[in-house]
């Protein structure tokens, strides 16, 4: 994905490849000729940020009001042994454009599809992202309502903050 940076008159260049069905950073050598390239198509006195990170990680805390007799107290379907919401949120990402704005009634409406799910309340989201001035991963910050990933794709790291309730 090619966006103009907000603050300063630069192009960003978010990229990634796909690994195992998962979108995941390149390769340093992959960087290196994507980079080579990059330099030699651009025109001149255009500066270029290319952002290949590790995934911004989405962390979410809801309450899936259930039908009790479809899915257990810990979200596992009674017919298949599956665990239908968790299914539905990892197509969810996958169905996310790259660099696509995750909007949480989007996500919702995506859940509420499941069977054995009757209403869908998400109490929060956060995300955080690769921070090179920290080198690594910097602090979680609330969503409100919609979110652009900073490495482009999300990845949801644990399905802990998920509630079943009846």
């Amino acid at each position: 994905a090619v966006v103009d940076a907000a603050t300063e008159s630069r192009l960003v260049v978010k990229i990634a490849t796909e690994k195992e069905q998962e979108l995941t950073p390149i390769t340093a050598a992959e960087f290196e000729a994507f980079s080579a390239y990059f330099s030699e198509i651009k025109y001149a006195g255009v500066a270029i940020t290319v952002v290949n990170y590790e995934p911004d990680i989405l962390q979410l805390s809801m309450r899936i009001f259930r039908d009790p007799l479809v899915l257990t107290d810990r979200g596992m379907s009674i017919l298949t042994g599956k665990y239908p919401v968790q299914e539905a949120i990892l197509e969810f990402m996958k169905e996310l454009p790259f660099n696509g704005e995750l909007i949480l009634q989007d996500l919702a409406n995506k859940i509420e599809q499941t069977e054995g799910v009757k209403i869908v309340q998400i109490d929060a989201a956060q995300s955080k992202w690769i921070d090179p001035a920290l080198g690594g991963y910097g602090e979680f910050t609330g969503i409100d309502v919609k979110r652009l990933p900073a490495s482009g794709y999300f990845k949801v790291e644990s399905f802990t903050g998920i509630n079943y309730v009846v």
